[in-house]
């Protein structure tokens, strides 16, 4: 893999664990609400998904929704487990926004926050594994 390619495979894991240290914070602050803590945890596997697209040489198109890019990514690679990401693309966009949907709950953040952590965790893990096979 191009230095180039892996320098911003590493980027755009960064700043996914930026985002899961900013929904854990949130999270553990009462006085905030909880829907920024589910926010951040849904940009955290986006970013993490979008990482593994371009470790895979794919362009990661500009959208939110997590299963879409779920299945862009190839098939042998473990994060694919993760076959239902759509309650945590709720959290990119529609709760950012007033209306009828109830209010996060630390419970929702607490949930968003578990699912989220999975999936770099796998991402990692498929990445050293590619990186393992062409060594």
């Amino acid at each position: 893999m191009p230095d180039e390619q892996a320098s911003e495979v590493l980027r755009w894991l960064d700043h996914a664990a930026g985002d899961l240290r900013m929904a854990l914070a949130i999270a553990q602050d009462a006085d905030l609400p909880a829907s920024g803590a589910c926010f951040h945890a849904q940009q955290c596997a986006e970013k993490s998904l979008k990482a593994a697209l371009i470790h895979a040489g794919i362009e990661p198109p500009k959208l939110h929704n997590l299963n879409a890019l779920l299945d862009l990514i190839p098939e042998s690679w473990r994060v694919r487990a993760h076959a239902d990401l759509e309650e945590l693309t709720f959290w990119a966009v529609d709760s950012r926004y007033p209306s009828d949907a109830d209010d996060a709950s630390p419970e929702d953040a607490q949930h968003a926050i578990n699912t989220a952590r999975r999936v770099p965790e796998a991402v990692a893990y498929d990445i050293r594994r590619t990186w393992a096979r062409t060594d």
